[in-house]
């Protein structure tokens, strides 16, 4: 339950009282009033003095807790804005329409709904859609208040959520899903009604290519990161010390990059990707792309698996899990 206080004065037969305070509280549709003590004394007053009868104080009590709207403080004060509203809805749902319509269908062949992609001609999914305008007041008057009072900002959230609605998508829509996790994850959404066919993807592509592949690493490069690895070495406990300075050249090289996407991490960790049969480390990954590594059949991983940064380095490094220290793993390699 919400609640929100009013001050207001009350005046009866001259005389006036200007700390009175009412209190509403709501419960979704419901409203519920409240008056301060010193107010309610003060009327009874005026009522023993014979200044008011009690019939009228009541009817002057229930007149100010009218709302305009007739509902709530909430179409109150969402009231002069609904007309606005709704011609801004109804300018942005012509523009939203037209815009889908102007799609070149041999780019945009798929319509994405709850998830699965279907043909233009599918008679399952329906067509693309603006997330309709609240009818009724209070349902405006409720996300307008959520939004701050601010149109722009009720618009575009409203947009925003229109993007779960049944929309177009393209051909680099289902590239995308294949480039990152598989053809067989992308079939997989395809609509087993209309079959959609999937685009081609061209195996020699640049975006099959993890982004470690096009950073330098030419021999005179590499001879200085060897140098500056060999000058601050990495230590922790989860690096043997005879990897200290292979691994500090993996991270220089890498530089806070991840091996498959190229971009830096959002949490500022990258996690150390390594081969589960043999337990050498392969790169460095953000965790999206480590997740997916773990899942993905795409040739993308694939490219990554083939020629990882431990290769194109020509290093190696053991993966131990952080956990361990690196001297009692010494100790039972050496017993």
């Amino acid at each position: 339950m919400q609640g929100r206080n009013y001050s207001f004065h009350i005046e009866i037969n001259g005389h006036r009282y200007d700390n009175s305070t009412l209190t509403s509280l709501t419960s979704g549709r419901v409203e519920y009033w409240q008056i301060d003590i010193p107010s309610v004394l003060w009327i009874l007053e005026r009522i023993a003095a014979g200044d008011i009868d009690a019939r009228v104080a009541r009817k002057y009590l229930l007149d100010a807790t009218t709302r305009e709207s007739g509902c709530c403080e909430s179409c109150d004060r969402a009231m002069s804005h609904y007309d606005e509203a709704r011609e801004i809805y109804h300018s942005i749902a012509r523009e939203w329409t037209e815009s889908h319509e102007r799609l070149d269908p041999d780019d945009f062949p798929y319509i994405l709904n709850k998830g699965k992609i279907h043909t233009l001609t599918c008679r399952h999914p329906p067509k693309a859609s603006l997330r309709p305008f609240p009818e009724d007041l209070h349902t405006f008057g409720i996300m307008f208040e959520y939004h701050n009072e601010n149109l722009e900002a009720f618009f575009e959230d409203l947009i925003q959520q229109s993007s779960r609605n049944p929309r177009r998508v393209g051909l680099d829509y289902v590239r995308e899903i294949m480039i990152w996790r598989g053809t067989a994850a992308a079939q997989a959404k395809m609509c087993g009604s209309c079959k959609p066919p999937l685009p081609d993807l061209d195996p020699s592509s640049a975006t099959l290519q993890p982004a470690c592949w096009s950073w330098e690493a030419d021999e005179t490069f590499l001879k200085q990161l060897r140098i500056q690895a060999a000058q601050h070495p990495q230590s922790t406990s989860s690096v043997l010390p005879e990897h200290a300075e292979a691994f500090r050249m993996l991270e220089l090289w890498h530089n806070g990059r991840c091996g498959v996407c190229g971009q830096g991490p959002s949490n500022g960790t990258l996690v150390r990707d390594h081969d589960h049969k043999t337990g050498w480390i392969r790169g460095l990954l953000c965790d999206r792309c480590n997740r997916l590594e773990g899942t993905s059949t795409s040739l993308l991983f694939e490219n990554y698996r083939q020629q990882p940064p431990s290769q194109i380095l020509d290093i190696k490094v053991l993966y131990l899990p952080s956990t361990f220290r690196s001297a009692a793993i010494i100790e039972t390699i050496d017993e």
